[in-house]
Parts: C-alpha cells; sequence; structure tokens
C-alpha cells in the first residue's frame, strides 16, 4: 500500500503499469483489498486479478517455474511479499 501511495522512494506505479494480485483475497480483508485496488486504479494502474484473468495460484512455485514466469512477462519490477525470510531471500537471487 505505500507503494500505491506513492510513499516508496524506490518504486513508481505510473498509468500503463500492470500489478497481479495472483492470490484470493481472504475472507474479512475485502475491504482493504478493495480499497488498494481502487487506489492502484487511480494512478491509471492495470489491476489484474483472478476475476479478470486465469492466474490464480495455490501454494508457492518452485525456482524454475518463478524463472519461466519472469522470462514470460518480462517485468520491470517483481516484489515478492509472501513467504518465510529464506524463500524471499532465494527469490532475490532470480
Amino acid at each position: 500500500s505505500r507503494i500505491a501511495r506513492g510513499d516508496n522512494p524506490r518504486i513508481r506505479l505510473e498509468p500503463g503499469d500492470q500489478v497481479v494480485f495472483s492470490s484470493r483475497i481472504i475472507p474479512g480483508n475485502e475491504k482493504a483489498i478493495f480499497g488498494l485496488q481502487n487506489q492502484l486504479a487511480q494512478l491509471g494502474v492495470e489491476v489484474i486479478t483472478e476475476k479478470d484473468h486465469f492466474i490464480h495460484v495455490s501454494g508457492h512455485p518452485c525456482r524454475d517455474e518463478l524463472t519461466d514466469m519472469y522470462r514470460w512477462a518480462r517485468p520491470q519490477n517483481a516484489i515478492p511479499v509472501h513467504g518465510e525470510m529464506r524463500h524471499l531471500l532465494e527469490h532475490a537471487e532470480l
């Protein structure tokens, strides 16, 4: 949400950028998630969810799957936000 508010000094979202929400919303978090998605939409960011595209994932991908995903999507930035610290550190190595 800091990125959506423009409070992150390293990452700025611009109109035309895409943000992917690849998991389903946990019941009880709907208001916060929809608020975040609305903030992104106000910035002109394309919000991609499992409601719009077949992107839902369950569980954590293996290294080869992440490598393939990055090769296909070619993101300028990728920000893992879930997982244990060892997973996040390994993800950064990709």
